[in-house]
């Protein structure tokens, strides 16, 4: 097969698949709770772009954007209002909706400001100390070893000991004090996953969506079109969401191929096994 002949495939799938992208899309932004993420991009032979990850469970979106900031991160979730895991990246400040700040970040920036000298040393080295505490509670909850009640007693202490060390090094001197005022600015999206035991402390289910697609940008670096951006966010949307409901990506492409072709919608990309055994 010919580039031009492969080029052309990637063309129709990208039709085929459009419904499906945009019902999962509209599938994740009535979710309560959803995780966001963002990579760098490469979009041409000299643009800079960023893919964006947008997932909650059981289904993951995926777009691709010339810019980083607000304007762009509004693009995916659209009107949603639950509760939002994410980074401390600015693009997302302009959200009135709940979120939770990754502790998995906290905790890399604390072990960063814990190998400093002096009194900001001292501090790093005690934030990094309580974070590992706190996920290793958090993951017992999540195993069902910790009840939810006795976590929150536990916690309330240790959110007591960690804002007061973040107060300490925003008004102390050296490097990390801007890094522990920002932090401390967010002080209330720190602790959501005490009061909400649907929230994750940390935002790794969507690092591991975003992982698919730095994959992608190292083996194939990049895109060089509009219609090559739009394939891609579609078939990463594919694999990712197939794979989180246990569905083989394969059998899903056999199956919406040919709806294209005869001008009938795809099988949604949501409770996939039940669509599929529709279609067969």
């Amino acid at each position: 097969m010919s580039l031009g002949g492969l080029s052309n495939c990637e063309a129709q799938l990208v039709e085929a698949l459009e419904q499906p992208y945009q019902q999962t899309l509209e599938h994740i932004r009535a979710q309560e709770v959803a995780h966001a993420d963002e990579t760098g991009w490469r979009r041409g032979n000299r643009q800079r772009g960023w893919l964006w990850a947008w997932c909650s469970a059981g289904a993951a979106v995926f777009m691709i954007q010339a810019g980083r900031g607000q304007k762009a991160a509004q693009k995916l979730p659209g009107m949603f209002s639950g509760i939002l895991v994410r980074d401390r990246w600015g693009g997302y400040n302009f959200f009135s909706v709940v979120r939770q700040i990754c502790w998995a970040h906290l905790k890399r920036d604390f072990k960063a400001r814990s190998k400093a000298g002096g009194e900001m040393g001292q501090i790093g080295r005690k934030l990094y100390s309580l974070a590992k505490q706190i996920l290793k509670m958090g993951a017992r909850v999540r195993d069902g070893a910790l009840q939810g009640r006795t976590f929150q007693r536990r916690m309330a202490s240790l959110m007591r000991r960690v804002e007061k060390l973040l107060e300490a090094g925003a008004s102390g001197k050296g490097a990390g004090r801007g890094k522990c005022r920002r932090i401390i600015r967010h002080r209330k999206s720190l602790w959501t996953f005490v009061h909400d035991q649907r929230v994750e402390p940390t935002n790794n289910a969507a690092e591991r969506m975003v992982r698919q697609g730095v994959l992608r940008r190292k083996s194939r670096f990049g895109t060089q079109s509009d219609r090559g951006a739009r394939y891609v966010e579609r078939i990463l949307t594919v694999c990712a969401t197939c794979r989180l409901q246990g569905q083989s990506v394969i059998e899903y492409l056999r199956l919406a191929c040919p709806c294209h072709l005869e001008n009938i919608p795809a099988p949604s990309l949501i409770e996939i096994a039940g669509n599929l055994t529709k279609i067969a």
